[in-house]
């Protein structure tokens, strides 16, 4: 059970050996009729954290945190990629965020090491 939540609900998987590369890819409300998720697994590389939090109106928080010395590719579930912000910006103009397309019904970005957070409007 403790696995499925953080690599499932949570989305945190090694993409690579050692965790040097991670996929966030959480599962958000939806068929589990949860509202808030967070986990962190700790690596030989450092704590990765995601925690989402999807509001009734549709809008969604992702928090992710990421270790020094790895990068992460995160999905995050929305529609279109002018619905993300990041840091009160638009995603893709934000520092050490880079914009990697639409796939599996998110919005895929690329970051490295550092604290992240992801906001989507209804």
């Amino acid at each position: 059970m403790g696995q499925w939540f953080y690599e499932e609900l949570a989305g945190i998987k090694p993409a690579a050996a050692g965790y040097s590369k991670i996929t966030i890819q959480p599962l958000p409300g939806g068929q589990y009729g949860v509202e808030h998720a967070a986990a962190s697994v700790d690596t030989v590389r450092g704590l990765i954290r995601s925690g989402w939090t999807q509001a009734k109106d549709g809008s969604l928080k992702l928090d992710v945190t990421i270790p020094a010395n790895t990068t992460a590719t995160v999905y995050v579930p929305a529609t279109a990629k002018g619905k993300v912000t990041e840091g009160n910006r638009p995603a893709h103009q934000s520092t050490g965020v880079r914009y990697a397309g639409h796939r599996l019904d998110a919005e895929v970005y690329e970051v490295g090491s550092g604290t992240y957070s992801f906001r989507v409007t209804a």
